[in-house]
């Protein structure tokens, strides 16, 4: 919300690169790159074997939340993670992982918004709003 900080998905060039992407944090002007998720990553809380694509994604007002897109092959869910203020990567992630939200069906694309004065969170897949 602040400008500061920009939030992107990434994964290796080679190979299966549509479910290998993890959730990204850097400075605005490209700088301080820090990874984020390890959906991907073997020995990390929230590797559970499976390839996953973490997307689509919206700020909380605040700056403290993220709230994120996960698809794998077989369900597609919207996670929530908060950092305290610290974005770190590894074992040394402050934050816990909350899923608020999971969808069997493949819906391919959801976008989220968050709203500074509204209790809700949006998402719209291909069926439309949810």
């Amino acid at each position: 919300p602040s400008g500061t900080k920009i939030t992107y998905s990434s994964g290796p060039l080679v190979g299966y690169v549509f479910f290998k992407l993890d959730l990204y944090l850097m400075d605005a002007n490209g700088s301080n790159k820090k990874r984020l998720t390890y959906f991907n990553e073997p020995g990390y809380p929230e590797y559970d074997g499976q390839l996953h694509n973490v997307g689509e994604g919206s700020w909380s007002p605040d700056g403290t939340r993220y709230i994120f897109h996960v698809h794998d092959h077989h369900s597609q869910h919207i996670n929530s993670s908060d950092w305290s203020g610290n974005f770190c990567n590894g074992s040394d992630m402050e934050g816990y992982w909350e899923r608020i939200a999971w969808q069997k069906e493949h819906l391919l694309d959801i976008y989220l918004n968050i709203k500074p004065t509204i209790y809700m969170i949006t998402f719209a897949g291909p069926c439309g709003l949810m």
